[in-house]
This record gives C-alpha cells, structure tokens and sequence, in this order.
C-alpha cells in the first residue's frame, strides 16, 4: 500500500489513519514511564514546528519497511562494528523478538559483535523514563564506548 501511495505522489501524504500533530497527547497513553519528562518533551514539541513529529507518511512507512527488509535479509552480513542494541522491556513498537534473531545473527556469523541488553522496566522510550531507568541505560552506553558510568 505504501508503496502503491508513493508511486501515485502520495509519499508526503499521512498513511492510512494518520493525522497530523495536534497537541493531545497524553501521559497515559505514551511510551514513556516519566511524567515530568514527557511534560518537558511535550512543551518543547508544541512550541517548535520542527519537533512536532507524530505520524507516519506513506514514504516513511515505505522506507522504513525497505530498510527494515534490507538490515534483517542482507545489511546484517555486512556490519562490522560492534552492535550495542538497548531493548525496552516492554515495547510496544519494536519486536523484541526481531531484535533478539538479529543479534543472534550478528553474533553467530561472527564478523563482530552485538550486545543486546534488555533495559529492565522500560518502554519504548527509554529516554523518557525515571531516572533510575536513565542510569542503566545511560551506564551501559558509556561502558560500550569504553567510559566510565559512574
């Protein structure tokens, strides 16, 4: 479908049942787990247009879909940096399975590595979490660059 729309000129266009920001967003029904937070992120999305992402289009859906074909069918083979890949326990976006099979592949083939940590208590949003869910995850970020987390 999407890639019906973009060909049709359609690419800008919201995919189905999408609409444009419109400011309602509510802490209840986010994928963060800091109210305060999303607060903040909220007052900031609303006063710059260029932070008020929201929906996808049809040519995001459609490259999104493409990259995500190409990474799991053939990109995997050819990455050779080490992987750190941070899961949200609870996501309800991204496939967690997905990501564990892509790990898996990554470390099996054997080029490089991929760490795939599991960030307890989290949603989506790692990022718009408590802060001692800020930790973990900012902590395994500076031990996979080879820094210090304290």
């Amino acid at each position: 479908v999407a890639r019906a729309a973009c060909r049709a000129g359609r690419a800008m266009s919201y995919a189905a049942g999408q609409k444009p920001y419109d400011g309602t967003e509510a802490f209840e029904n986010s994928s963060g787990l800091s109210e305060p937070r999303f607060d903040r992120y909220r007052e900031i999305r609303k006063s710059t247009r260029a932070c008020q992402t929201w929906s996808p289009s049809y040519g995001w859906v459609y490259n999104a879909a493409k990259m995500n074909w190409y990474l799991q069918r053939r990109a995997w083979m050819e990455i050779k940096a080490p992987v750190l890949l941070l899961q949200a326990e609870t996501d309800h976006l991204v496939s967690n399975r997905a990501q564990e099979i892509f790990a898996r592949k990554i470390n099996q083939l054997g080029k490089t590595t991929c760490s795939l940590v599991r960030i307890p208590g989290s949603k989506h949003e790692i990022f718009n979490s408590p802060d001692k869910i800020l930790e973990q995850y900012w902590g395994q970020v500076f031990v996979f660059f080879g820094g210090d987390k304290s």
